[in-house]
C-alpha cells in the first residue's frame, strides 16, 4: 500500500538500543538486537531486529533492515523493513525500498524502486545476508 500522507501514524519505537549522535561517524556494519537511531554519519550496512531512525541531519551508505524504517536524512542504499518504510519531508533515498508498506510525505525525495511484499522478514532476506 503506497501512501501519500503527513500523519504521524506510524507506532515506531520511542526508546532506542542504540544511538549514533549527530557529530559522530561510523564506518562498518552494526548489527542491533533492538531499535537504533542514527544522526550522525555511517559507512556501512545497519541490521536491526527492531526499528530503524534515520534522524534529519543523518548520512547513511548502505542498505537498511528493520521492522519499520524512517527516514529524515539522507541513505544511499537499499531499504529492507519487515512492516513500514517512511520517508519524512527532509529524507532524501538514493536506492530500493522491500517493504509491506511505504508512505511518503510531501518534499520527500525518492530515487529507486519500491517492491511491495506480504511475506515475512526471513523470507524476504533469503540470499541478502
Amino acid at each position: 500500500m503506497l501512501k501519500k500522507t503527513g500523519s504521524k501514524n506510524v507506532n515506531i519505537s520511542k526508546s532506542f538500543n542504540s544511538l549514533i549522535g549527530e557529530h559522530s561517524s561510523f564506518k562498518g556494519d552494526i548489527k542491533c538486537e533492538g531499535a537504533i537511531r542514527i544522526d550522525g554519519e555511517i559507512i556501512g550496512e545497519i541490521k536491526a531486529a527492531e526499528d530503524v531512525v534515520i534522524g534529519p541531519n543523518a548520512k547513511v551508505e548502505g542498505d537498511i533492515y528493520g521492522n519499520i524504517v524512517q527516514i529524515s536524512g539522507i541513505v544511499k542504499g537499499n531499504i529492507f523493513a519487515k512492516y513500514t518504510v517512511r520517508l519524512c519531508t527532509t529524507a532524501s533515498l538514493y536506492g530500493d525500498i522491500e517493504t509491506q508498506n511505504f508512505i511518503t510525505e510531501e518534499g520527500s525525495f525518492f530515487l529507486g524502486k519500491c517492491t511491495m511484499t506480504n511475506i515475512d522478514s526471513n523470507e524476504m532476506n533469503k540470499g541478502k545476508k
